[in-house]
């Protein structure tokens, strides 16, 4: 089989709005999750999932990580994270902003729900990745500013700034013990 994932906004089990996505680009590193992923419909999925959220009652976000078993071509749920995810990115360039319709959700504020694109995505390692496996990548500027996080990064640059600073910290911090 394969590991899928679906992220949704709920409210007492209905869903709100959700994206499907499927992993396509590995880092490196075993066991590490995707660098890039395709944005996918998956009807009997979205069933497990409404059923699920439903028999849980569930209102907010969540993240559930499923595997598709090939024997009895059904999705088994392998986690439910309630919290936002690190591809929160790629629902957002498929077309879905959870943390303003999980807003309007809570105001009470009605909307449609909305439909999402089939959408590839490259995180910036995923990106680096690309780059360094063909130099010529870097050219496909229309391709990097529509599916990747770079646009959001050179908008507002201080978290990766942070997380440089922290990484470099412990790191330095690792030799000093030594």
């Amino acid at each position: 089989g394969h590991d899928i994932d679906c992220s949704v906004l709920c409210k007492e089990g209905e869903v709100l709005a959700y994206t499907i996505q499927k992993g396509n680009l590995w880092n490196k590193k075993a066991f590490s999750p995707p660098i890039g992923l395709s944005m996918v419909y998956e009807p009997k999925l979205l069933e497990t999932i409404k059923r699920l959220m439903k028999s849980l009652h569930w209102s907010g976000v969540a993240h559930v990580d499923l595997r598709y078993d090939k024997k009895s071509k059904t999705f088994k749920v392998l986690e439910i994270n309630p919290r936002y995810w690190a591809t929160l990115h790629a629902s957002l360039m498929a077309g879905i902003n959870f943390p303003y319709l999980l807003c309007l959700s809570t105001e009470g504020i009605k909307y449609n729900v909305p439909n999402y694109e089939n959408i590839e995505y490259l995180n910036l390692k995923g990106l680096f990745q690309r780059i360094s496996d063909n130099k010529l990548f870097i050219l496909r500027w229309k391709y990097i500013w529509k599916n990747t996080p770079l646009k959001y990064t050179l908008m507002d640059p201080l978290p990766i700034v942070y997380k440089f600073i922290w990484r470099t910290k412990n790191i330095v911090m690792r030799k000093f013990r030594k």
